[in-house]
């Protein structure tokens, strides 16, 4: 951030005091006048988040501090059919233990900030509940007297963070899987609190109303959120269906100049943009309100989840975005509330991001909540991306969910129409060609477009979800807010025929792995691409769900058409709503592994999926495949890992981070491919490698499995056992040993191992191998 900074003049210049005066009142007028005073400061300081190695959080603390008993949710165990069984953890944050010691993490954190001369009230964020640490102005000088500090674990400048900007439901085939096994729409997701950390929210939308057609009683009786309550947000706004409502703006104001312009901002939870309303609406909106013009109904993936929000984006008058000061707020306070699914449709886009820079998620999964992150909008490599590594949150305990299309497509003959060249008049339609739909990147689908001519008459248009027409001369609507009003108030077409192109396709935008280039060969990867991401991949092109309320028309009636990952993430954050509900026990690793294994891997045309030059996708591009609610009723067994797993797993990146992160936790270092996790990914290995993974019966009966393996080039495999009989709730561990029978190449390969037993379960884990060279 550039500053202004006043210096002394120099004392040899020899001057009238009469003069210098003078001077100097007409030079500070000057300044006065060009920069406003808010631009100023004392210091060089700037913004940063410390966190202490000194305790851990409240979801990480096992005991051991005198006076102060545990306050960690270990996974803890029933017995069933005399075997023992992972529950999904849950902290009580109102209880006395957590109150207590999160003074005692406060104290130490306002002792640390005085050892470097920083008092207590210059703290803007105290984080306590699953990061013990602060958000504060720091002079360079302070930054470097803490990061020596023994009790600082790290300092790290706060970056900008950026949002990755219907007929899902149907295409996804809810209504008779999950929707049916939850007692239909009108039951589906009951009581779950699915978490947004966004933009805010536009209550009054009918996705949210606590109506005649849609009753919400009290919250759940764990739910401990509220919600904020100003001019613009009244406390009416949380109605039930909005059971938590919170913003912070702390480190946005201090990195933009002690500036939150109200202006440009509800200084509220009140959505002022879009991006949260539509993911609230696309996770969690209420079931069965008409869209119209032939776009039939429109439904959150949960409809009868509760939502809470918590707004963290503002504007600065030019752009969009949070700070990660802000977000560790709202992650902290999200767990503290009792979200049992949190959705992230954004990201810092940090080259230098490491796996310990997502340590907040890793507790509050901890903690029990199942976490969605968007893959990014960086797109493939190979297909013009700027870095090899596009994928932007890629820790292995949450869901990193990439975009794809679905089974909808729309040709209409428009009304005689007069184009402006502004696409942003509220008067004009605008439309653009095939080939620039067929380009499209943005995040909202709403950039890089082509100016449209100065009038047309009788034009044809269609859309085929996010590729565009390939028809020569057939144009593509654009989804600016004008041809969207047009649009659904039916006054741009006189006829809308629906197709069913070829879905899914992985959309041109979405980022993909490798993690790290296939060349490369750095002694401990960061991060690592023995570690599969994205893990799957979701609808998130061209898709219709609620719109905030200052555009025209009916305020708490529009919807509005977004593409992007930010759109793919809250069907995934729904889906595992969905499962939260059936499956209350669940851990979040189970509910990853279940969404993982059922993933479909073929399209509506019954071949593989493929990307949008028409290639066949790889494990890269789509993880394990394709969201599949209906493989999500019975899936048979799950990959179980906790938070010591995954620790374990950081002990291996780095251990002496790990030790210092992890102070008095029996940390056992472990390689990244073996991980409990429902994909593997054995990569730049020699020879032989032995990967170990275990699987837990989380079905009703007795059931035999044998595997059933497609075996990836230039590999053999084997797996020991092969087969096996396991009992409800009981778990069983195995081996895949592969073995690299080629040299020379760096290239991947792909296969899969898929466990089948008598029932009709097929529990499939995605292999991907990168052998060097033999032994």
């Amino acid at each position: 951030m550039n500053r202004v900074r006043l210096r002394r003049s120099s004392p040899s210049i020899a001057r009238s005091a009469a003069a210098w005066s003078a001077m100097t009142l007409v030079a500070l007028a000057l300044v006065a006048l060009l920069f406003p005073l808010t631009t100023f400061a004392a210091d060089d300081s700037a913004l940063y988040v410390v966190q202490l190695r000194s305790a851990p959080s409240v979801a990480e603390y096992t005991g051991g501090i005198a006076g102060y008993p545990a306050t960690a949710a270990v996974a803890r165990f029933f017995n069933a059919a005399g075997r023992l069984f992972r529950r999904r953890p849950r902290i009580n944050f109102r209880g006395s233990a957590v109150r207590a010691f999160q003074q005692f993490l406060k104290r130490q954190q306002e002792q640390v900030a005085r050892d470097v001369s920083l008092a207590a009230n210059k703290l803007l964020y105290s984080y306590t509940h699953v990061s013990n640490g602060f958000a504060a102005s720091l002079t360079a000088m302070q930054a470097r007297q803490l990061e020596r500090h023994p009790d600082v674990l790290s300092v790290t400048r706060s970056r900008v963070i950026r949002r990755f900007t219907s007929a899902s439901p149907a295409f996804l085939q809810l209504p008779p899987s999950l929707w049916a096994a939850a007692g239909g729409q009108s039951s589906a997701g009951e009581d779950v609190v699915v978490g947004i950390i966004d933009t805010g929210i536009w209550p009054e939308h009918k996705s949210f109303a606590n109506d005649s057609a849609h009753v919400y009683g009290k919250p759940p009786a764990r739910w401990a959120g509220g919600c904020t309550v100003t001019s613009d947000f009244p406390a009416t706004a949380c109605n039930g269906k909005i059971v938590g409502a919170r913003a912070y703006y702390s480190g946005f104001k201090r990195e933009n100049r002690n500036r939150l312009d109200s202006s440009a901002n509800y200084v509220s939870p009140r959505d002022d943009d879009g991006h949260g309303t539509w993911c609230a609406g696309a996770a969690a909106g209420n079931g069965g309100l008409v869209l119209g013009n032939s776009l039939g109904t429109a439904s959150g993936m949960a409809p009868r989840a509760r939502i809470a929000v918590y707004k963290v984006f503002w504007n600065d008058g030019q752009y969009v975005w949070a700070t990660d000061a802000d977000i560790n707020a709202a992650i902290n306070q999200a767990v503290a509330d009792g979200v049992d699914v949190l959705s992230l449709s954004l990201g810092a886009e940090d080259p230098t991001a490491t796996y310990f820079s997502d340590l907040p998620y890793l507790n509050a999964v901890a903690a029990g909540v199942v976490v969605a992150f968007a893959a990014g909008n960086a797109g493939t490599p190979w297909q013009g991306g700027s870095k090899y590594r596009t994928v932007d949150n890629f820790a292995p305990w949450y869901i990193t969910v990439g975009a794809s299309t679905i089974s909808r497509g729309y040709s209409m003959t428009a009304k005689s129409v007069t184009l402006s060249s502004s696409s942003s008049s509220s008067s004009s339609v605008a439309i653009r060609s095939a080939s620039a739909a067929a380009k499209e990147t943005s995040s909202q689908n709403t950039t890089a477009t082509e100016t449209p001519p100065a009038a047309a008459t009788a034009a044809t248009a269609s859309s085929s979800s996010g590729r565009g027409n390939a028809s020569a001369g057939v144009a593509t609507v654009h989804e600016s807010m004008a041809s969207v009003r047009a649009f659904m108030s039916g006054s741009l077409t006189t006829a809308a025929t629906r197709s069913t192109p070829e879905a899914p396709l992985i959309a041109s935008f979405s980022s993909t792995g490798p993690l790290v280039p296939p060349s490369a060969n750095p002694a401990a990867p960061k991060p690592t691409n023995d570690i599969l991401k994205p893990d799957i991949i979701a609808p998130g092109v061209e898709l219709w769900s609620a719109g905030p309320g200052q555009y025209l028309g009916d305020p708490n009636s529009y919807f509005t058409p977004l593409s992007g990952t930010s759109m793919a993430t809250p069907h995934v954050a729904g889906v595992a709503a969905l499962l939260v509900q059936r499956y209350p026990a669940w851990t979040p690793a189970m509910v990853m592994s279940a969404i993982m294994t059922s993933a479909a891997v073929s399209n509506n045309k019954g071949f593989g999926i493929r990307d949008s030059s028409s290639e066949f996708a790889s494990p890269w591009q789509m993880g394990a495949g394709h969201v599949n609610p209906t493989g999500l009723l019975d899936v048979g067994l799950v990959y179980d890992a906790d938070a010591l797993d995954f620790k374990n797993f950081l002990a291996g990146q780095n251990s002496a981070k790990a030790k210092a992160a992890f102070k008095g936790v029996a940390l056992k270092a472990m390689k990244a491919y073996n991980l409990n996790r429902p994909a593997i990914s054995v990569t730049r290995f020699v020879g032989t490698v032995v990967v170990t993974r275990e699987v837990t019966n989380v079905g009703n009966a007795t059931s035999n499995y044998k595997a059933d393996l497609v075996v990836p080039d230039g590999v053999k495999v084997t797996v020991k056992p092969s087969a096996f009989s396991i009992g409800p709730n009981a778990t069983v561990p195995f081996n895949v040993t592969i073995v690299a029978n080629r040299t020379g190449s760096t290239a991947f390969s792909y296969g899969s191992l898929t466990w089948r037993d008598e029932w009709g379960h097929a529990v499939r884990s995605v292999l991907v191998v990168q052998p060097l060279k033999l032994k």
